[in-house]
């Protein structure tokens, strides 16, 4: 008979039954994305993140030389195509003149006009991509958009980008609201309006629940929205919500997330110990993941052992020898 395969293992935890708490993502209401329109190569760099800018500050700049020479190049094609505007219609008021004296036949003034109409059409085009290459020439040099201070910066010194790349995260206004997966039973038992308390570093505030997403984060739960009422966190800031949650957690416990392997349905659950060693499947639900680990809903109980990590490796009904899981 082969040996008991050593797993690591850990006795699941009562959870707290006065609140719930879970891990959110502070996110600014006022985030300017900053891009190029033109593309080219970065050849100055004036700011970086944490500084503070006004509206029309330049960011950076782009190799002006490309788009300074596609600018002449239209430049240059729009006023050939005005030179032929104006060859076209010269000759058709030559011809209009010759078939009124009866010196010259219909179609010559026909083919004249055709050609006449063409040429309209082309010093229009012409005259527009000069204008647009002129536009983008301008374009090299990248302006704030709004006072604010520089939450991102995407890009370095003469790194080349294309049309529309990302180049700066400009966060204006103090409003901020926190972002947070919550599960089918927390929102079930919450409304909107509820307050929540927070911590972040060093500092703790406020935030009140104002909305949920329809869409799902992932296995039965949605994305929450807390409106900040005091606390000043920063932009991408991680914080750690507690919201009043007795029925919530009423018989629920805590273990480590790594314990919990997802089924090809999506279903959870988690591998047990008996009092003999030996694994037996258990299905539970994800309420939350904590600073302290997975609140998780299923027929567990307090002190019962479970499979911390590496349960993917096992297999239900074999016989384990336990060592103690520290994370």
């Amino acid at each position: 008979m082969d040996a008991p395969k050593p797993a690591l293992t850990v006795r699941v935890r009562a959870a707290d039954g006065e609140h719930f708490a879970a891990v959110g993502t502070v996110r600014s209401l006022g985030v300017h994305e900053v891009a190029t329109e033109t593309g080219g190569r970065v050849v100055r760099l004036y700011v970086n993140v944490g500084d503070q800018v006004r509206q029309g500050q330049i960011l950076a700049e782009l190799d002006p030389e490309p788009l300074r020479l596609e600018a002449a190049r239209a430049a240059a094609g729009a006023q050939a195509a005005k030179v032929g505007l104006d060859g076209t219609r010269r000759e058709v008021r030559r011809l209009e003149a010759l078939v009124a004296a009866g010196a010259a036949p219909q179609r010559d003034l026909d083919q004249a006009r055709t050609a006449a109409s063409e040429a309209e059409q082309q010093d229009r085009g012409a005259s527009t991509q000069a204008a647009q290459a002129a536009r983008l020439a301008r374009m090299a040099v990248i302006r704030a958009p709004a006072d604010g201070v520089i939450a991102t910066r995407h890009v370095e010194l003469s790194a080349v980008l294309a049309a529309g790349a990302p180049m700066f995260a400009l966060e204006s206004g103090n409003r901020r609201e926190i972002l947070a997966a919550l599960s089918g039973d927390v929102l079930d038992a919450a409304k909107i309006g509820d307050v929540a308390v927070f911590r972040y570093g060093n500092g703790s505030g406020s935030a009140r629940l104002v909305g949920v997403s329809s869409q799902a984060a992932g296995v039965d739960a949605r994305m929450a929205r807390f409106a900040i009422l005091d606390g000043a966190p920063p932009s991408g800031a991680a914080v750690e919500l507690r919201l009043a949650g007795g029925a919530v957690n009423a018989d629920a416990v805590t273990a480590p997330l790594s314990a919990l392997v997802a089924a090809r349905s999506g279903e959870r659950r988690v591998l047990r110990l008996d009092d003999r060693n030996r694994l037996s499947a258990v299905p539970v639900t994800l309420i939350a993941v904590t600073p302290d680990g997975a609140r998780i809903r299923g027929p567990l109980v307090p002190g019962q052992r479970i499979v911390a990590d590496g349960a993917e490796l096992l297999r239900v009904g074999q016989t384990v020898r336990p060592i103690p899981f520290t994370s």
